[in-house]
């Protein structure tokens, strides 16, 4: 027998710790959500083909009656102007149209929006008359989802190809004129024409100026429509596989580009499952509720009223069909969202498990494995960061995480819709709220925040100075200082300064929601041991008494930072999130911290890929984005 005891050739081994077994659990937990999330995303798409499906026939049939006479758009019997009508009549869409765009619009014979049956792709083409500006007889534009390279990890990106316009005529470049929808002066839609103003013609095109039409148009073209058909893409600013992540996410083009395919998505969703199914009610303007007969007063013709009558007919077969993949969303999103609030529980229970020991500073890791987030708090916020025990979030509007099935709410991009965003503390030195809250509200374009407030310990609060505070009796504070809790504090107001805004907090929360929350296990495995400890200041608070650990938050460096604001005068102050994170960080680098670059590239690389993907987060199109996640 061999004996171990005696054998040289037996190796130590190390034995793991219980936090290596907790982050193997986690991961586990977090495959399983991962592969829900894409079974969710597939159903999605064979949700939306279905729909193409159905609706296919019906397009056709109303195509028929819509324009019989598909070579002459003033042909007898052809409905003049209806897609043009109802371009200006869709919200998302009108917002884009200059007038020089309503002039060429009034040769659209047809628009359609299918989902690619190979790929998770989604078309528009919009199909012409014969016209005097291009040559196009139709213009495309597909989104599709495409893996890329990047720093050494396959990532999914939206990718768009579209028709190259070959102009014959130059409109006016976009421009708006004066008395356009019903201002001032003249032009076609407001009333007659003014004194001295006069319509501008289409600028005809000589020789090598019509080869170069296409380049000219993305020049002149920045407020028109059919900048719709020169797609911004993540090609623009990768030049190879092999390009540095860190340099693609300081590209100074990547803002703009991000705004740009934003809107673009805005568009082609609005196209999709708004403008095309429902076109002739937006021409009789009877959206709100439908109208399935031709109102009165349209002054049209016999011959075109009696085809619009036909037209509301199938309007209304198309209403049904549209509400039944409505409803096959909601049932896909609900069957979804039990599985997400399952899968928190689970990462909950082993993060802080009601007994034993778990990874008490999990979320703290997390945040400052978030760049976006990590300079956004201060020293002092990680005092109580470290105490956070979950992060959730939940839609908050009336269609609790689903859609109306008969409405237009579907059509909502999640970016705008409302959500409630929540922290979870355990007892700790500085805050007696349990938990802490924010929540937005969107009505049309304007977005509100409401917040929980926080309720700081006596002499505790890291957002406001005692001497910012009226009395003892509890006033208004007259000013706020730099801190991630400023997000769960009042929204900005005329009485105190340093409160951040509506739009500051959305632009924080969005990260947390969109990125943090779902992909808390990825970005802490990217650092577990970036928790912000240290040792000595461990051994520190081991010695002292809880009520004493942070005594001194409050009115730390008071002396410092009056000294600071009385050298520069407050209107000088960042008025940005981004611009206050920007000074809380430079502070910081001043009283001997390392700043975010200097810690980032003494890191792991991945750091740098998280980086990227949070900048470039509306850059990365998963299919559920595309069809109304």
């Amino acid at each position: 027998e061999l004996d171990l005891r005696s054998d040289k050739s037996v190796l130590k081994m190390a034995v793991p710790t219980p936090e290596v077994f907790k982050i193997k659990e986690l991961q586990t937990i977090n495959d399983e959500y991962v592969k829900q999330q894409e079974a969710m995303e597939k159903s999605l798409l064979s949700a939306a083909r279905d729909f193409d499906a159905m609706c296919s026939d019906l397009y056709n049939k109303r195509a028929k009656l819509l324009t019989p006479s598909a070579g002459d758009k003033d042909a007898e019997g052809n409905v003049t102007d209806f897609w043009a009508s109802v371009l200006q009549r869709a919200d998302s869409v009108n917002a884009v149209l200059s007038e020089s765009d309503e002039d060429i619009m009034a040769y659209l014979q047809d628009v359609r929006a299918t989902v690619n049956k190979d790929k998770e792709a989604v078309k528009v083409t919009f199909k012409f008359f014969p016209n005097p500006y291009f040559k196009n007889k139709s213009l495309e534009r597909e989104d599709w989802i495409e893996p890329v390279l990047l720093g050494g990890k396959e990532v999914r990106v939206g990718v768009a190809s579209a028709s190259t316009i070959e102009w014959l005529q130059r409109p006016d470049g976009g421009r708006q004129r004066k008395g356009k929808k019903g201002g001032k002066g003249g032009g076609k839609k407001g009333g007659k024409k003014g004194k001295g103003v006069e319509e501008e013609e289409p600028e005809a095109l000589a020789g090598d100026d019509e080869e170069q039409a296409s380049e000219t148009i993305k020049l002149d073209y920045k407020t028109s429509f059919f900048a719709f058909f020169n797609p911004p893409n993540l090609k623009d600013i990768i030049s190879g596989k092999d390009k540095k992540v860190s340099l693609i996410a300081a590209d100074p083009r990547l803002p703009k580009l991000s705004q740009a395919i934003l809107e673009d998505r805005e568009i082609q969703k609005s196209v999709w499952l708004d403008v095309v199914p429902r076109a002739p009610l937006h021409f009789i303007a009877c959206i709100d509720p439908p109208t399935y007969s031709c109102p009165m007063g349209l002054g049209l013709s016999q011959t075109v009223e009696k085809a619009m009558e036909e037209a509301l007919k199938v309007q209304q077969q198309l209403d049904e069909k549209r509400a039944e993949y409505a409803e096959k969303l909601r049932s896909i999103r609900a069957d979804f969202f039990v599985k997400r609030d399952e899968f928190a529980k689970k990462r909950s229970a082993v993060v802080a498990p009601m007994a034993g020991e778990g990874l008490p500073l999990f979320w703290v890791t997390v945040l400052r494995n978030s760049p976006q987030i990590w300079e956004s708090f201060t020293d002092r916020d990680e005092l109580a960061l470290r105490y956070i025990t979950n992060v959730t979030w939940n839609y908050s509007d009336k269609r609790s995480g689903l859609c109306e099935p008969q409405d237009c709410d579907f059509l909502k991009q999640h970016q705008r819709r409302s959500f409630k965003l929540e922290l979870t503390l355990k007892e700790n030195p500085f805050i007696k709220s349990e938990k802490v809250w924010v929540e937005f509200s969107y009505k049309g374009t304007l977005v509100t925040a409401k917040s929980s407030g926080i309720e700081w310990k006596a002499h505790k609060s890291f957002t406001v100075r005692k001497r910012d505070t009226p009395s003892a009796t509890g006033g208004v504070p007259s000013r706020y200082r730099t801190s991630f809790f400023l997000l769960f504090e009042p929204t900005a107001s005329k009485s105190a300064s340093g409160l951040w805004d509506a739009h500051e907090k959305l632009s924080l929360a969005r990260v947390m929601k969109d990125e943090v929350v779902p992909k808390a296990v990825e970005i802490f495995k990217v650092d577990p041991q970036n928790d912000g400890q240290d040792p000595e200041m461990e051994e520190e608070e081991e010695t002292m008494a809880p009520e004493d650990i942070g005594d001194d938050t409050s009115e730390e460096e008071d002396d410092d930072e009056e000294e600071e604001e009385e050298e520069s005068d407050e209107d000088d102050e960042p008025k940005s999130l981004h611009a206050k994170a920007e000074a809380a960080a430079k502070k910081r680098k001043t009283k001997g911290g390392e700043g975010l670059m200097k810690k980032l590239g003494a890191r792991d690389p991945c750091v740098m890929f998280v980086l990227f993907i949070m900048a470039a987060n509306l850059l990365v199109l998963p299919i559920s984005w595309i069809i109304d996640m």
